[in-house]
C-alpha cells in the first residue's frame, strides 16, 4: 500500500478550515453559554471579538484553539483588560510566568485559577445572603 503524504499546502488549508470551525464553534458558545452581552450580537461583530481574543492570546504565545477558547472565555468573564487588570496581578502574573514555557499550558493554568477564583465568590456570595437573612 503506498504512503499518504500530505503536502504543506493541503496541511495549511486543514489548518485554515479548523480554524474557521473554532470560529463558528465560538460563535455558538458567546451565544449559547456565556449569553449577554453576546446573544443578540450580529455574527460578524462575535468574529471580530473572537479573533481580538485570539490575536491578544497569541501576543502571549499562544499557538493552538483550545488556548485561543480559554482566553476568549476569560475576556467575555473578565472584562476586556483583565490580563492587565490591577486588581488581579495573579492573571498577568500567570500569563508571563516563563517557568512554565508553553504559553498553552499557561493559559490552561490561568483557566483553572480564574474558575477556581469564581467559584470562590459565588461561595462569598452565598454566605454573606445567608448571614443577612
Amino acid at each position: 500500500m503506498p504512503a499518504l503524504h500530505i503536502t504543506t499546502k493541503q496541511m495549511t488549508a486543514f489548518e485554515a478550515a479548523r480554524f474557521e470551525d473554532f470560529r463558528a464553534l465560538m460563535v455558538k458558545h458567546l451565544r449559547e453559554t456565556v449569553g449577554e452581552p453576546f446573544t443578540h450580537q450580529t455574527n460578524d461583530a462575535l468574529l471580530s471579538y473572537i479573533d481580538q481574543g485570539v490575536k491578544r492570546a497569541k501576543s502571549y504565545g499562544a499557538t493552538d484553539n483550545d488556548a485561543f477558547g480559554l482566553f476568549i472565555v476569560m475576556l467575555s468573564e473578565f472584562g476586556d483588560d483583565f490580563d492587565t487588570d490591577k486588581n488581579l496581578p495573579w492573571i498577568g502574573q500567570t500569563l508571563g510566568d516563563k517557568s512554565v514555557k508553553d504559553a498553552n499550558h499557561r493559559i490552561r493554568n490561568l483557566a483553572a485559577m480564574c474558575e477556581f477564583y469564581l467559584s470562590n465568590l459565588d461561595n462569598d456570595q452565598e454566605q454573606m445572603t445567608r448571614s443577612e437573612a
